[in-house]
């Protein structure tokens, strides 16, 4: 463990994180009796993406910028573990580290949010909608070519305020980080799934751990909560990733079934 009373958990410091996080620290005790409350502690870590918050992800690195602080403290034994979204973690593993579970994934839809318009459909013509993601902004554009997709970061809690202070006409996030913080309420609509075409996965959080480290191993045993066709699933989504980067190397994940 990083010290001989804690085994600690990295996590970056928004709400969400901390919440995938505890739900993390839950399924441990639940799990683990030589755990209580008071041995398991949450590490935030601030990650490149979490400090350059005005600039685009590509201008800062791309994949990894929300994970190399934390695999750095993890490699360092200053963690014992970290948990990650599995849509932030590079297409190419860290050396010396793997992921070794992978919770059950909650709702896979997206969510569609606006104060002026009750549906996407409804939406007026050049209305500005924000979004994080490449893979929304690809598919709201061919839905839609009458309409501003416009790139956006923060939190979950950030663009909902920008939301408010009208700077967007409309945002679309993922409906299961809006449930896991219990404020689905602001969600106008769910974009039904004949209008998804490939889709990230977007809450699908995984356990990034040092190799060599197998007693930890028994500690997640209680974690796992995939079946093989969801292994399969998410090996296909990260193997797609990488094909598209133009990297031909296997992707060395491990699910825990």
């Amino acid at each position: 463990m990083a010290d001989n009373k804690k085994f600690i958990i990295g996590s970056r410091g928004s709400k969400l994180s901390l919440a995938y996080s505890g739900h993390v620290k839950d399924l441990l005790l639940k799990s683990n009796s030589q755990f209580d409350d008071n041995s398991i502690k949450i590490k935030i870590i601030k990650t490149s993406g979490d400090i350059f918050q005005n600039k685009r992800i590509t201008d800062i690195g791309g994949k990894g910028v929300f994970c190399k602080q934390i695999e750095d403290e993890l490699l360092d034994s200053k963690i014992d573990l970290a948990v990650h979204s599995l849509k932030d973690l590079p297409t190419k593993m860290t050396d010396g580290l793997c992921v070794n579970a992978v919770v059950k994934r909650n709702d896979p839809r997206d969510a569609f949010l606006s104060y002026s318009s009750k549906s996407f459909c409804e939406l007026k013509p050049q209305s500005k909608i924000g979004t994080s993601s490449f893979r929304r902004h690809a598919q709201l554009n061919l839905l839609r070519n009458d309409i501003k997709i416009v790139a956006m970061r923060g939190n979950i809690d950030t663009r909902i305020n920008k939301l408010k202070n009208q700077e967007f006409d409309a945002i679309v996030l993922s409906l299961a980080g809006l449930q896991m913080l219990n404020i689905e309420n602001e969600v106008k609509e769910i974009i039904k799934d004949f209008l998804v075409m490939i889709k990230e996965n977007p809450e699908l959080k995984s356990k990034n751990l040092k190799e060599e480290e197998k007693t930890r191993l028994m500690c997640l045993s209680g974690v796992k909560q995939y079946p093989m066709r969801v292994k399969c699933a998410t090996l296909s989504w990260h193997t797609l990733n990488s094909a598209m980067e133009g990297k031909k190397e296997e992707v060395n994940t491990e699910v825990i079934d």
